[in-house]
């Protein structure tokens, strides 16, 4: 998460695709951490 940050700062502000890109990745991220997330809580 550190390091996408990073390079959101380096080259997201001159490139709006690029942080599209970012935030597209992270939302699918969490789309697969949710049910991760209550599977562990369920066991």
């Amino acid at each position: 998460m550190k390091n996408i940050l990073v390079l959101e700062k380096k080259v997201g502000f001159g490139q709006p695709f690029f942080v599209l890109e970012i935030v597209f990745w992270r939302s699918i991220g969490f789309l697969f951490l949710i049910p991760l997330l209550l599977i562990l809580k369920q066991q």
